[in-house]
C-alpha cells in the first residue's frame, strides 16, 4: 500500500514543470525561452513607439455610415427650392380661400428623427397624412390650432381677437377649415414638386396626437419645413413633414440639379427668378408736363400765382420713374386715361 502511495505521489521536477505551466509532453526547452534581459528590451522597444499624432484638418467630421442622416444633407438645397415654391403658391390659395390677408414665410429645415420632432409638437395639431405616388411613402402637412381658429374667423368675418392654445379636440368647422386647407396645400404641394418629380398626393387621414399617426417609426429620419403664417395680425405655424422613405427613391433627382443637371438647374432658377419678379409690384405714372424755374422764381411763388405751362398731346409713362412708353391721354368712362403707343426704346436704341 505504502508503495502504491509512492508511485502516485509527482516527482520534483513534475512539480516544478506544474509551477511552470507545463507537462511532460510539450514542455519547451529552457534555451528556448526568453531571458529576463531579452523581456526588458522588448518592453522598453513598446514604450519608445510615438503616439500618432492628432489630425490637424478642421473639416474632418465622425462619418457614420448607418445614419441617413447624412444622405439627407445632400438633399436640402432641393428641398428649400420646393419648399419655397410652395410658400408662394399657399400664399395665393390662402387669400382665394379665406378671402383675407394672409402671409406665408419659410422659417427652417430640420433634420431630426421622427419620435424627436414629434415629442416637440404639442398636442392637439391637426396632423393630416398624405399618400405620395407613384411610391409607397407618406407625408404630413401640420397645421397648429392657432392657424386653424383663426382661418375660421376670417373665412366668417370675424374680428381680431386675442387666441390662445386651448387643449381640446378641433370643433366640426375647424374640421371643414382643416379639409378646405388641405385641399389647397395638394395642389401646391404638387405644384411645387413638379420641377423635380411629378409626384401625386392623396389625402388618407388625419391625427390630432403625432405619437398615434403610425405610419413613421421613431427612429427614421425625416425633414420638416417649417413656415410662419400670418393671417391678418395672428401668426402661427405649420409644416410639411417628409420623411426618409420618401426622399430616398427621389435622390437621383434631389441631387441631380447641383450635381448633374447644372444647366437645368440654371434655367429652372432663371425661371423661379422670372416668375417672382412677375409678381412685384411697380409704380407706374404718366408724366403731363414739366416746367424749370430758378429757385428765386421758386421762393417768390404765392397762393394764386399762375405758371405757364405747355401740355402735349403725347406724354411718356413712367415706370418707377424711367420713361418706357410713350401714349396720348384722353377720358375713357368718365376717366383720364394713356393710350400706350409705343415702347420709348425704340426711338432710343
Amino acid at each position: 500500500m505504502e508503495e502504491q502511495d509512492q508511485r502516485n505521489l509527482l516527482t520534483e521536477e513534475e512539480i516544478q514543470a506544474l509551477l511552470e505551466g507545463e507537462t511532460g509532453e510539450d514542455r519547451v526547452p529552457r534555451e528556448e525561452l526568453l531571458t529576463q534581459e531579452e523581456l526588458d528590451v522588448l518592453l522598453g522597444a513598446l514604450e519608445e513607439i510615438p503616439e500618432a499624432p492628432p489630425s490637424t484638418h478642421e473639416d474632418v467630421h465622425p462619418y457614420d455610415l448607418t445614419n441617413p442622416d447624412l444622405g439627407v444633407q445632400g438633399f436640402i438645397f432641393t428641398l428649400e427650392m420646393i419648399s419655397e415654391r410652395f410658400a408662394r403658391f399657399f400664399h395665393a390659395s390662402l387669400f382665394d380661400t379665406l378671402k383675407g390677408y394672409a402671409e406665408i414665410e419659410l422659417k427652417d429645415l430640420k433634420i431630426q428623427s421622427f419620435g424627436n420632432y414629434a415629442h416637440q409638437l404639442a398636442a392637439p395639431v391637426s396632423v393630416n397624412i398624405l399618400n405620395v405616388k407613384p411610391f409607397s411613402s407618406v407625408m404630413l402637412v401640420i397645421f397648429y390650432p392657432r392657424m386653424i381658429s383663426r382661418a375660421v374667423e376670417v373665412f366668417f368675418g370675424g374680428g381680431s381677437i386675442n387666441l390662445t392654445s386651448v387643449s381640446r379636440e378641433f370643433t366640426p368647422s375647424e374640421m371643414r377649415m382643416v379639409h378646405r386647407l388641405i385641399d389647397a396645400a395638394l395642389d401646391n404641394i404638387q405644384q411645387a414638386w413638379r420641377s423635380v418629380y411629378p409626384l401625386e398626393f392623396e389625402y388618407l387621414d388625419s391625427e390630432i396626437n403625432p405619437h398615434y399617426v403610425g405610419v413613421i417609426s421613431n427612429n427614421e429620419v425625416v425633414v420638416s419645413a417649417i413656415f410662419q403664417v400670418d393671417i391678418e395680425g395672428v401668426k402661427s405655424e405649420m409644416h410639411l413633414c417628409m420623411p426618409y422613405s420618401m426622399l430616398e427613391p427621389l435622390r437621383h433627382y434631389l441631387t441631380a440639379p447641383v450635381q448633374t443637371r447644372e444647366g437645368e438647374a440654371d434655367e429652372r432658377f432663371r425661371a423661379e427668378m422670372r416668375e417672382a419678379l412677375m409678381e412685384s409690384e411697380v409704380e407706374v405714372s404718366g408724366l403731363l408736363t414739366q416746367v424749370t424755374l430758378t429757385l428765386k422764381a421758386l421762393m417768390e411763388l404765392r397762393e394764386g400765382d399762375v405758371i405757364p405751362v405747355d401740355v402735349p398731346k403725347k406724354i411718356p409713362l413712367l415706370v418707377e420713374g424711367v420713361p418706357l412708353y410713350r401714349g396720348e391721354y384722353g377720358i375713357v368712362n368718365h376717366r383720364w386715361a394713356l393710350r400706350i403707343e409705343g415702347p420709348l426704346l425704340e426711338e432710343n436704341p
